[in-house]
């Protein structure tokens, strides 16, 4: 089963103004965020109401499927990203589906694809060696609106640190390895341990 975690989060700095709102459902996640309490459903939309005055940030991650953060802002959504861990899996299903219309794409990829078990290979090959794969996971990340971030008050030096580690950086790039980078830079890592 696929650990999961979802968190509200805001910088340390605006606990005061929190406190002026009424807003006392929050704890410290370490030095400079605050983890807000509460069942994530239950809470999202006052945050969004919160996030008028104070910017918010949204996580979550799971360690099968991938991870998404949202960025909210000015009573809005400024920012999000979404990063599935499936995303070559799901690719590689579509492909299956317009090469074989006919056929169930699961049977070919994991059951027995008969006559067609070769020239399935082959395209699956295709897809990793000959840059669909990479371009795919290329235009994923360039998806990313770090920028945005400064709106939480992270430095641009950090907000340049994490568009260097969430750059693509080959096949044998881990796709856990960008949450983690993520994590790391903004000072986060405590929200999944």
């Amino acid at each position: 089963m696929s650990e999961h975690t979802s968190a509200f989060v805001t910088r340390v700095s605006f606990e005061k103004k929190l406190e002026d709102l009424g807003i006392t459902a929050f704890q410290p996640l370490n030095e400079e965020w605050l983890v807000f309490s509460g069942a994530v459903e239950e809470i999202e939309q006052q945050l969004i109401e919160v996030s008028k005055e104070v910017p918010i940030l949204y996580f979550t991650h799971s360690e099968d499927l991938g991870w998404e953060y949202v960025l909210l802002a000015s009573g809005e959504e400024k920012a999000r990203f979404s990063y599935s861990y499936m995303i070559d899996h799901e690719a590689v299903i579509e492909l299956l589906e317009s090469k074989y219309p006919n056929q169930d794409p699961h049977d070919l990829l994991y059951g027995d694809a008969g006559d067609l078990a070769e020239a399935v290979n082959e395209l699956i090959g295709q897809f990793y060696n000959d840059g669909a794969y990479e371009a795919l996971v290329r235009k994923a990340l360039e998806s990313v609106e770090l920028d945005a971030l400064a709106v939480l008050g992270k430095e641009e030096d950090r907000i340049e640190a994490l568009k260097k580690a969430i750059a693509y950086q080959g096949q044998e790039m881990k796709h856990s390895e960008i949450v983690e980078y993520f994590l790391a830079i903004m000072n986060l890592e405590e929200i999944i341990a």
